[in-house]
């Protein structure tokens, strides 16, 4: 996948960027879905601002029906 996440870890705001479109969905470590967005594009802004330090975990969709697992790490 040419799918980017950044900056990891962060503070504010993370930025997903691909080559192809994406849809994304934010669980936190326990697996409880936090933000999902349905919508294909290919850039994404999260505000993780409002979100407690910690890790979470970041799916990703490509429109082509690949999915990757990121670990995000909150400051």
């Amino acid at each position: 996948s040419n799918v980017m996440l950044f900056p990891n870890p962060a503070s504010n705001n993370v930025y997903i960027t691909g080559k192809r479109t994406i849809k994304y969905a934010l669980y936190d470590i326990s697996g409880r879905l936090l933000e999902n967005n349905a919508s294909f594009s290919t850039n994404h802004t999260i505000d993780i601002s409002s979100y407690f330090s910690g890790i979470y975990l970041l799916k990703i969709e490509e429109k082509t029906g690949v999915v990757v697992t990121r670990k995000l790490i909150k400051k």
